[in-house]
């Protein structure tokens, strides 16, 4: 059984889109996994602005691995919360996609994401556009099922070296097989930048506890 759009997809709803220029969307962080990290609400923002960005190009490309000038993670997404989405994009052709975005939880803002550029692979070395048209249909009109996501196996990070309040080394091995690979993508597995981000930020903060204590890791 294919775990498409379940595996590793945020994106439950597109409840405003203006083409080519902005949208929202929504996310029902499902009731049963042990956490969503933050990580991963940076991943739903910018899979809203794929969604838009593949649509201007009519699925010629999709954004490939965004750089974010500036990422601010502000607050903590719990199991059960209904994820408020919104993208603006500020330019998008065949070759990139540049945009803004940020996430909302009753009101309050849990991350934000500045002057983000993503170069634009063709959409064909990764999934089937045409199976992309029609889940961007459904997500325009009716949404999807809710609660498909279970979690994420994230790859263990093996500690090499550690220099007591200076810096931590670590190798992370990445699975040849993970069902995040049938979301990212089908065709063609890649590793998601959002989970080596998230392995780069707990190795800090296993840093910073290890050097100031654990009042100072906190998420």
């Amino acid at each position: 059984m294919t775990a498409h759009f379940a595996a590793f997809s945020f994106v439950d709803r597109i409840t405003e889109c203006v083409a080519g220029t902005r949208a929202r969307g929504v996310f029902w962080v499902p009731q049963g996994i042990q956490a969503f990290p933050p990580c991963l609400v940076a991943e739903a923002v910018g899979q809203l602005a794929a969604w838009v960005a593949m649509s201007k190009v009519e699925f010629r490309g999709r954004p490939m691995a965004a750089l974010a000038t500036e990422t601010r993670f502000q607050g903590v997404v719990l199991p059960g919360d209904v994820l408020q989405l919104a993208v603006d994009i500020e330019d998008c052709d065949d070759d990139i996609v540049a945009y803004g975005g940020s996430a909302f939880v009753e009101g309050r803002q849990v991350i934000g994401l500045e002057h983000c550029l993503g170069p634009m692979l063709p959409v064909e070395d990764f999934d089937a556009p045409d199976v992309l048209r029609e889940r961007l249909e459904l997500l325009r009109t009716q949404g999807a099922p809710r609660g498909r996501f279970h979690g994420v196996d994230l790859p263990e990070a093996i500690l090499t070296e550690h220099v007591p309040g200076e810096s931590l080394r670590a190798i992370l091995s990445v699975p040849r097989h993970a069902t995040f690979f049938d979301d990212h993508f089908p065709r063609n597995p890649v590793f998601p930048a959002t989970l080596l981000l998230d392995s780069q930020i707990r190795l800090a903060a296993q840093l910073v506890k290890t050097s100031c204590g654990p009042q100072f890791a906190s998420p």
